[in-house]
């Protein structure tokens, strides 16, 4: 998960600085970082979003699919689940399970990078690689390609940017 995370997180840091935003990676190498830091590295920064980049996992095999979560009591949060959900969504090489509350999951807190960040954030759950079909789909650079202009697109669409061609 960790290798195919920074594998993703790096195209859409380079597709995010050819649309003209600045892009604040917590790593670029294969090193672990604390949850609370990766938050702290976020708020230090005064970043205006926050991008969590994962791979998800489950018990039940035939679990599949593309999840994009907010922080429960944000709405603004909400927003921008919904905006990108809906953009890499519609790639269609996965399952689009839509946005959702980390709540939803983690009852009492919801997950740490985003209940400590200070700005609005997302947590991508990119597809389960406990499933052979998910597994497949996301190693494929074309899908790590994909993914990252549904993200570009999903945030145009958040700061109200997208024209009738998607395109500032």
């Amino acid at each position: 998960e960790k290798n195919l995370a920074l594998l993703t997180a790096k195209k859409l840091a380079e597709k995010l600085m050819d649309a003209g935003c600045n892009v604040i990676m917590t790593r670029n190498t294969d090193v672990f970082i604390p949850l609370t830091e990766r938050a702290e590295i976020a708020n230090r920064n005064g970043a205006d979003l926050c991008i969590s980049v994962h791979y998800n996992s489950a018990s039940n095999r035939s679990a599949s699919g593309i999840m994009v979560f907010h922080h429960g009591p944000s709405s603004t949060g909400k927003l921008l689940a919904l905006c990108i959900s809906g953009k890499i969504g519609a790639k269609g090489q996965l399952a689009n399970k839509g946005p959702a509350s980390d709540m939803a999951v983690a009852k009492k807190s919801g997950f740490s990078v985003l209940r400590n960040t200070t700005m609005t954030g997302v947590l991508l759950e990119l597809g389960f690689l406990s499933n052979r079909h998910d597994e497949s789909v996301v190693n494929s650079d074309e899908f790590r390609d994909q993914i990252s202009e549904g993200v570009v697109e999903g945030l145009r669409m958040f700061f109200g940017e997208e024209m009738n061609d998607g395109k500032k």
